[in-house]
């Protein structure tokens, strides 16, 4: 079960996995309902034994599988969805410490410590009276120390390792070394895991016990001296009891097997300013600066100024010594270790309360769920629309979409989460592969921001037609047609808007060049994406849009040096005057298209044909039929 899980998330088949799961809980159902049947109908006593543990391996099975479902909707962050499957796992079996484990992680993402402050205890519970993995133990531990939890952190550990102490007197092959071993009535002298024991030295050195920490840490190494963890843990002690030398060993050695550590220089940096090596002192802050780059913590920039202090260099050390503080006071500083494993809140998914998953994308809002499956469904019908109409879609998947319940909650997120400033109705970031718009905006704006993300595979495109092609979609009619299993639409396109010149660059429409759209257009930037959507309307006007698309499918100019120019087969010249000749006939007909119906998409079929039999005449001058 765990291999097929983790072969799913692997390879990013959450939806996928999601089905392949459903299925086989359905089936374990009907296994159980079969097995209850059978005890009702048939109670012979031939029977009963069989009868008897055939519903705990069902149950077995089902804890297994909600485990496994709840483990690939963690990966793709619905981590509601993810703590209902945990939850259930729990009720079935109250000591699933795995399904506990993963309950107080998911609930670490969405930001309740509360909540996972109060299932690690829980946990640590389960672990002592029955006995778990060490895995399991470890995560248990770390969660404690990384939610602050010392206390909480060192009874647990020091419960764990007793108990494996006590463990060994029962192994009467060692029964010569058990009785050396109990000889001492300290837990730190069994036998453990140096991962176990790392952790617990971490708790006692955050209760002032570096003495017991050390011998903790030396016993550690002695069973794994390539632990990076324990020698930065080792290395910081050895700095609290001043010895310097040694500290600069295990951070160097620290340093050997991670180069990209800012707390091993930090910790070399310290030991080098206690031993008065100035020079290179200098050089190994700067490099722990340059490395914890945004992430960076207060003491290494005290450590800067004083350094910069005892060189001299007092305008440094002010400036350091000013943005220490600073950080100090917004809780900047390292950690009980080096990396959180655990306890991460997800800032971006964490707390958005629904989320969706469909073949091709994760939908994630603070809206209804039954709202925002009404957008999963029109999301993956979209996909379909264009693979099939308009260009093979192709790339990374599953992409996501953030859908808010209003603008300034989407603006608030595009800011705060994604350091996206532009004031918009809805954007595509390629950079995170995401979508981000708000409830009733309007489907055009959702169309017009996925079919970026089509779009945006294909580098070769021409620049102006990565904003032109998709505002084709700013207006439409259709609605939802399925063909066969397969869900797509049926859209009108190619509707120009009323131009309005303020607007719109300022020029009139009969003004604007061809030549100068394309040849002048600049990649991701969407400055002058009224006039490249003429471009695209002009494409539409003469039957060329879907095979322009295919030329740049198949990165085919025909030897010209603008996939447009190819689709045409003439040069920029002479098409800026089949341009310009639309571009006056729009003009002449702005009362008309004054008169168009705004964009509508509707539910069904008979709806658009009883709006599009009232507006085809409209149709006919302008637009044209896209989809099945």
């Amino acid at each position: 079960m765990k291999e097929i899980t983790a072969g799913f998330i692997k390879s990013r088949k959450y939806w996928e996995g999601i089905q392949f799961f459903n299925k086989e809980l359905a089936k374990n159902t009907e296994l159980n309902r079969n097995s209850e049947l059978a005890k009702s109908t048939n109670p012979t006593k031939s029977t009963e034994s069989a009868r008897n543990t055939e519903p705990s391996r069902n149950i077995e099975r089902e804890v297994a599988l909600l485990l496994a479902r709840g483990q690939v909707y963690f990966a793709c962050s619905a981590y509601r969805k993810a703590l209902k499957d945990f939850n259930a796992a729990v009720s079935l079996h109250k000591g699933a410490s795995e399904a506990w484990l993963r309950i107080a992680i998911a609930q670490c993402r969405k930001s309740d410590m509360v909540a996972a402050s109060a299932t690690f205890k829980n946990l640590a519970e389960i672990i002592a009276k029955d006995k778990a993995d060490s895995e399991i133990a470890a995560l248990t531990a770390r969660g404690f120390l990384e939610l602050g939890m010392t206390d909480a952190a060192k009874t647990f550990l020091s419960q764990l390792i007793s108990a494996e102490k006590a463990d060994l007197s029962v192994d009467k092959s060692a029964e010569s070394a058990t009785e050396k071993t109990l000889q001492s009535d300290t837990p730190e002298n069994a036998s453990s895991s140096p991962e176990l024991l790392y952790l617990y030295a971490q708790s006692l050195a955050l209760s002032n016990e570096n003495s017991k920490a050390l011998e903790l840490l030396n016993k550690a190494l002695s069973k794994n001296s390539n632990s990076f963890e324990c020698l930065l843990a080792r290395a910081k002690i050895y700095l609290q009891l001043g010895k310097s030398q040694e500290a600069k060993e295990d951070a160097q050695k620290a340093l050997a097997l991670n180069n990209r550590s800012s707390i091993a220089s930090y910790y070399l940096a310290q030991a080098l300013f206690n031993l008065d090596d100035l020079a290179e002192a200098r050089k190994t802050i700067n490099e722990c600066i340059s490395l914890a780059g945004n992430k960076i913590f207060f003491e290494a920039l005290a450590l800067s100024a004083q350094i910069a202090l005892k060189q001299g260099d007092i305008a440094r050390s002010a400036t350091d010594g000013a943005a220490s503080l600073k950080l100090s006071l917004n809780g900047r500083g390292l950690g009980p270790l080096p990396d959180r494993k655990v306890t991460i809140p997800d800032l971006v998914a964490g707390q958005m309360p629904s989320a969706v998953l469909t073949p091709h994308f994760i939908l994630y809002g603070d809206i209804e769920e039954s709202r925002l499956n009404y957008y999963a469904e029109i999301s993956e019908a979209f996909i379909n629309f264009a693979d099939r109409n308009l260009i093979k879609v192709k790339g990374n998947f599953p992409r996501s979409v953030f859908i808010f319940h209003d603008k300034p909650t989407s603006r608030n997120f595009l800011q705060q989460k994604m350091g996206f400033y532009s004031k918009v109705q809805g954007v595509y970031l390629a950079g995170t592969n995401a979508v981000v718009t708000f409830d009733g905006v309007g489907i055009e704006i959702l169309f017009h921001e996925l079919m970026h993300t089509v779009l945006g595979e294909y580098k070769q495109l021409d620049f102006w037609a990565e904003e032109g092609v998709p505002t084709i979609f700013d207006q439409l009619w259709g609605y939802p047609k399925t063909t066969g299993q397969v869900s797509s639409l049926l859209l009108i396109l190619g509707l120009p808007e009323v131009w309005i010149p303020k607007h719109m660059g300022g020029k009139e429409r009969v003004a604007l060049l061809l030549k100068d759209i394309v040849t002048k257009a600049k990649h991701a930037n969407a400055e002058h994406e009224y006039e490249q959507r003429q471009v695209a309307l002009f494409l539409i006007k003469h039957g060329k849009l879907k095979q322009f698309l295919k030329l740049v499918e198949s990165n085919n100019k025909k030897g010209y040096e603008y996939f447009i120019e190819a689709v045409f087969e003439k040069k920029l010249d002479d098409l800026s005057i089949l341009f310009s000749q639309y571009m006056k006939e729009l003009a002449t007909n702005t009362e008309r298209l004054r008169a168009l119906p705004q964009s509508q998409f509707f539910a069904n079929k008979s709806e658009f044909e009883k709006f599009y039999n009232s507006s085809s005449h409209a149709a006919s001058l302008f637009g044209s039929p896209f989809g099945p």
